[in-house]
């Protein structure tokens, strides 16, 4: 019964790809030729009237495979059944023209697709250098409601140039088409591959031929009937000829030429219906229609005229087995009997006439893919004893030949191993394009091994289990008898559990075939197991990773400090610290492990205090501080005032501060586990008082007294302590000496500035002068000096780069104007030096500042 079923499913295919792969397509069965037309849809053929676009040299058009009007072309338009412009339907060579080029369109069904062509257009000789471009436009006849469309996606695609105005096609070895056209510079013919996956752009190219490439401008292309030879007709204003070539449908190479004629050039040609006659309509002068037989001993001898022509014409080779051309303006002439030698070939003239002109251009040919469709059966394979399936090896026929092999259970290659017993098929294809289908069918009547599923035995207990089965659907009646290591018998069937651990053995038998099975059962290795971290901190999450086996499904969870857990995978807070042991109790449906590990738990730094031996100190003074740790501490980081500073282990510190302020120290101390803790101190770092005495001072002889005094703002509880005991804010100075005042203010800072009362000076010298020219104070000179009882008198002054800008050593005159050779000095503080020598050889030196104000 599967047997009958599977064959209806493989009838049913056969017959969905005979509907989709017509054998004999009607693509070529209408002919337009402008005002009138050919049906070759019904015998004898008909003529008939049409107001079809009148084509002149390249036209092709196609049929649906019953032979009905799809749409037809010039290479540069394309109009739809109704003669109408199809959507998108025009410039197809973009800005150039086809209608003059000898073969410009052809039309090639895409393989593997029933609604969708190619157009190839080439472009002219008229356009010199743009001349024999190929260009290649899709059709698809599913749009504009069964009319067609033009796909503006590949529409006008540059694929060629350099090439003559031939171009035919011819159908491929492996469901593909070869389209043929020729190079004009070396005379070389390139193929291109059209197949289901579109056009492949890298052509296949051939050698020359033995026209010269000066005599390749235009001529047609035409393959046999049986597509393994090609003809070439040759013509150009230095001449032509006529050649024929060897085709390889499979590689898409043209070799071996034969040359007809190089004395005459020829416009087109054709093969007659059996390949051995070749006939050919001569271009330029004395138009005529040859034939040359290639049966004959030397086919170039064999010319024959058939026919004078009016002018240049197309010749073809129609459905109807004759072959025809144009005659005249309004007629066609047909030769009945193409594959008969000379006058027999019966040419009979006027055989189509029509009321009016019509085109020069016949319809350019359709390379027709014929599909075909093969089945053959296979007899039933039968596997030996305990044989499986895979054993055997299915063969698809044909094999060597074929391509394509698509097997039922999907593997793609010309043979398999199958892997169940039942019915398989393979499908491939052979030259040219024929479908086959091989079945087979695979039987295991004799049993096969049954495979084995061992469920392992828990450490220690007798929880094992081994059980065999054969395929679903076997028939075979199979018996067994199982043994242990000692062979004694333990049981029958398919089944035996309740194992410990150990080998066993397994008779199987069926009604030809006897056979033993070893089996080892193993002990389970099913373990339980975690991972969580060796050390926490009390009131903090602790996780644990459950890593155990996946055949454990229950848990039970033991902390160590009174808590349990059912989960997989729980989260545990500890309170208290110290060591604790986790403990885990896996259970499955049969075994049970446990798995332990210990954790230390800590907790946070307690009391965590910062001390400092006081809270206020001066600048310059340092202080100590002092804090607490534990074992759990791992380093302390220090910040003053928000900068970091360090880290330490130590718990001692000392600190000296440079400016006044509140300094804030932040230390942080990074625990073992627990979280980081932090204590902020602050420390007021009070200001030094300020002490200003001045500049150092003279006692003139017999002059006033000095008063020294804090020129500096006094701020309350200030206390005073000058070096002479006093405590006293100003000190009366009647004695020269040095001087000091220490001042103490309210925080116990202290500060201290001294200064020198210089002995008699004898002079006057001022700190300040006014060089303004308004009489006071205009000139900087030791005026006193003048009345004493001086021997030598040298008095310099400098700026502060060193510079000298004024000396004297005579005591008369005014002195220093504040000028340098006539320039005026700025505003600052200047140096002087003064040296004096009395009569009775004493000497005084006195070196200052004096401020130049204007």
């Amino acid at each position: 019964m599967i047997f009958f079923t599977f064959m209806k499913k493989i009838i049913y295919l056969l017959l969905f790809l005979l509907y989709i792969m017509p054998a004999h397509a009607q693509y070529e069965n209408i002919w337009l030729l402008g005002n009138g037309g050919l049906n070759f849809n019904v015998n004898p053929v008909q003529s008939f009237t049409t107001t079809a676009p009148a084509l002149v040299e390249a036209a092709a058009s196609i049929c649906d495979p019953q032979g009905r009007l799809l749409f037809l072309t010039d290479g540069t338009k394309v109009w739809d059944r109704n003669y109408n412009l199809m959507a998108n339907g025009t410039e197809l060579a973009r800005q150039f023209g086809t209608g003059s080029s000898t073969q410009g369109a052809i039309i090639i069904p895409i393989p593997g697709s029933v609604s969708k062509y190619f157009i190839f257009s080439t472009t002219s000789v008229e356009y010199n250098s743009d001349a024999g471009k190929l260009y290649y436009t899709k059709v698809d006849m599913n749009r504009n409601g069964g009319l067609g469309a033009v796909d503006p996606l590949e529409k006008s695609v540059l694929v060629d140039s350099h090439l003559t105005e031939g171009m035919t096609a011819v159908v491929g070895a492996q469901c593909n088409i070869w389209l043929i056209v020729r190079s004009r510079i070396d005379g070389r013919f390139k193929s291109y591959e059209i197949s289901d996956a579109g056009l492949n752009t890298k052509p296949v190219t051939s050698a020359t031929g033995i026209i010269g490439r000066n005599r390749l401008w235009v001529g047609s292309l035409c393959p046999s009937p049986d597509s393994k030879k090609i003809l070439s007709c040759s013509a150009s204003p230095l001449g032509g000829g006529l050649e024929t070539f060897d085709f390889n449908p499979g590689t898409g190479m043209l070799s071996h030429p034969q040359l007809l004629d190089d004395s005459l050039a020829y416009y087109a040609g054709c093969f007659s219906p059996d390949g051995s006659k070749v006939y050919a309509v001569t271009h330029l002068r004395d138009f005529k229609v040859l034939q040359y037989d290639l049966n004959a001993a030397n086919p170039a001898l064999s010319s024959t005229l058939i026919s004078a022509c009016p002018s240049f014409s197309k010749i073809k080779l129609a459905p109807d087995r004759k072959i025809y051309f144009k005659g005249g303006a309004n007629y066609l002439n047909v030769i009945q009997f193409p594959d008969l030698a000379g006058g027999a070939c019966g040419l009979k003239a006027k055989a189509v006439e029509y009321d009016s002109a019509i085109s020069e251009a016949l319809p350019n040919i359709v390379p027709i893919m014929i599909y075909d469709t093969a089945m053959s059966v296979n007899q039933i394979k039968e596997a030996s004893c305990f044989t499986a399936a895979a054993s055997l090896t299915l063969q698809a026929n044909n094999s060597d030949q074929a391509w394509g092999h698509q097997w039922s259970n999907g593997v793609r290659s010309p043979s398999i191993n199958p892997e169940m017993p039942g019915m398989y098929w393979v499908s491939y294809y052979t030259a040219p394009c024929r479908y086959h289908i091989d079945t087979f069918f695979i039987r295991l009547s004799n049993g096969v091994l049954p495979q084995a599923t061992i469920t392992e035995a828990c450490k220690g207990t007798a929880t094992g289990k081994i059980a065999v089965e054969t395929y679903s659907g076997d028939t075979v009646l199979y018996r067994y008898t199982w043994y242990d290591e000692q062979d004694s018998v333990i049981g029958h069937g398919p089944i035996l559990d309740k194992l410990y651990a150990g080998n066993y053995r397994l008779q199987v038998q069926t009604a030809r075939c006897d056979t033993l099975l070893t089996f080892n059962l193993p002990e389970s290795k099913y373990n339980a197991r975690f991972q969580t971290d060796s050390l926490t901190c009390t009131g903090m999450a602790l996780s644990v990773n459950n890593r155990s086996d996946v055949y454990y499904t229950q848990w039970h969870w033991d902390f160590g400090d009174g808590w349990q857990s059912s989960e997989r995978s729980p989260d545990h807070t500890y309170r208290t610290p110290g060591v604790y042991e986790i403990t885990l109790i896996a259970s499955g449906l049969v075994c049970r492990d446990t798995f332990s590990s210990t954790v230390m738990v800590d907790a946070p730094m307690f009391p965590f205090q910062l001390y400092a031996e006081r809270d206020t100190l001066c600048p310059g003074e340092s202080l100590n501080f002092h804090y607490a740790t534990d074992s759990t501490l791992v380093l302390f980081q220090w910040e003053l005032n928000g900068e970091y500073r360090f880290h330490t282990r130590d718990t001692f510190l000392q600190q000296a501060f440079d400016e006044p302020g509140l300094q804030t120290f932040v230390l942080t101390a990074e625990l073992r586990a627990c979280p980081v803790q932090q204590i902020t101190k602050s420390v007021f770092i009070a200001p030094l008082p300020l002490v200003q005495l001045g500049n150092d001072t003279f006692l003139c002889l017999q002059g006033n007294s000095v008063v020294l005094s804090n020129k500096a703002a006094v701020q309350p509880g200030d206390q005073y302590l000058w070096n002479t005991g006093d405590s006293i804010p100003a000190l009366v100075v009647r004695q020269p000496d040095d001087y000091q005042l220490r001042i103490t203010n309210r925080f116990g800072c202290s500060n201290i500035e001294s200064v020198t009362v210089h002995k008699d000076c004898y002079t006057d010298i001022p700190n300040v002068f006014t060089p303004n020219g308004d009489g006071i104070n205009d000139y900087f000179f030791p005026r006193q000096h003048l009345s004493r009882n001086i021997a030598a008198f040298h008095f310099q002054i400098w700026n502060r780069w060193g510079q000298m800008l004024f000396e004297t050593r005579s005591i008369d005159g005014r002195g220093w104007d504040g000028k340098q050779n006539g320039q005026e000095q700025p505003s600052g503080s200047y140096v002087y030096q003064l040296k004096i020598v009395y009569h009775d050889g004493k000497q005084e030196s006195y070196n200052g500042n004096i401020t130049l104000v204007r």
